[in-house]
């Protein structure tokens, strides 16, 4: 499929920057935006992080930096960001992908069915930008870019509404007072925390649906727990879920099973036990829920939760236990 590459003022401009702050050794970034048909629209550059790894044929991004600024920047947008595509910088004139590169570009082309965008940036002795559409099986197609906000839908530039979010804001504040005031009427924490361990499955299964969370369609290997960036990176995305379970009583235990996965398994006695396992595929944290393998983002479980709680008090006069209603990042390796 040829496409049309777009990209805003603010998304080139931080590409270039990027690597003239890091002029002497590799380093690249990710794309934020749309897909529109033919036309793909580069709003968003994030960069590596300040935890990252730069060398002069190597860089290792800052995983934990990435995967916050990706959800943080991608909700400012009065249409969500998409997760699209990739850049780094090659040594000298080498403007061609290695075989790491070909295993980074495919796990990226493997989160939509359109495939991604790949650049490639050269200093020899100027810059300059190799753009390719990257598709399964294995395909690169050459593609042109321009760049300029003009070019671009003015919808699709556009940052939430500081007023929306205000009442956003309130609307929240007043549920959760509804569903603070309803779970004292349960007298006891444990109270509550059965019901949001009862009801786990359902409420991620809504949430996977409704938000069309990416799935991965090729088995998810182990762990290398020698590496820092392993379990470490994954325990890292996952606290924000753990603190939440540990805030409502939910009690869970993690274990490293026999694939070299992370296991989360709740420990109740009297409902069937929630499992999910945790890895890496290349730097991007994902998981297994019902024998698929999603991508996972900080404090997904959480927002499943907190969606299936609320919906729960709103369709209810009275909430209770006993009735129910209710973008991966690459590490850049030696070339």
């Amino acid at each position: 499929m040829a496409i049309r590459l777009v990209f805003s003022d603010r998304a080139m401009i931080a590409l270039t920057v990027e690597t003239l702050e890091k002029f002497q050794t590799e380093t690249g970034g990710v794309f934020l935006g749309y897909r529109r048909g033919k036309t793909w629209y580069v709003i968003e550059t994030i960069d590596p992080g300040p935890n990252a790894v730069f060398q002069r044929a190597y860089f290792e991004y800052d995983q934990a930096y990435i995967n916050h600024l990706i959800n943080k920047i991608s909700r400012l947008y009065e249409e969500q960001l998409d997760l699209i595509g990739l850049w780094h910088r090659h040594p000298g004139s080498f403007d061609r992908f290695s075989g790491t590169d070909d295993i980074t570009n495919t796990q990226y082309a493997e989160l939509s069915e359109y495939g991604a965008v790949s650049l490639l940036v050269n200093i020899d002795p100027t810059f300059r930008i190799t753009a390719y559409h990257v598709s399964l099986p294995l395909r690169y197609d050459k593609i042109s870019y321009e760049v300029g906000d003009h070019l671009i839908p003015d919808n699709l530039l556009k940052l939430k509404s500081r007023e929306k979010i205000t009442e956003r804001i309130n609307d929240v504040f007043e549920s959760n007072h509804r569903n603070t005031q309803t779970v004292y009427q349960l007298s006891k924490k444990d109270h509550y925390a059965r019901f949001l361990t009862a009801h786990l499955t359902e409420a991620l299964t809504s949430y996977l649906e409704t938000h069309n969370v990416p799935v991965l369609n090729h088995k998810i290997g182990g762990l290398d727990l020698d590496k820092t960036d392993g379990l470490d990176a994954v325990l890292a995305t996952l606290q924000e879920d753990l603190d939440y379970f540990e805030k409502n009583g939910i009690v869970v235990q993690l274990s490293i099973n026999e694939n070299q996965q992370l296991a989360l398994v709740t420990n109740s006695a009297n409902e069937k036990a929630f499992h999910l396992t945790f890895s890496i595929v290349n730097t991007i944290p994902v998981f297994v829920f019902n024998d698929k393998a999603y991508v996972y983002q900080a404090g997904l479980i959480k927002t499943g939760l907190s969606e299936y709680v609320t919906k729960e008090a709103d369709s209810n006069d009275q909430f209770n236990t006993t009735k129910t209603k209710r973008r991966f990042f690459p590490n850049r390796n030696q070339e």
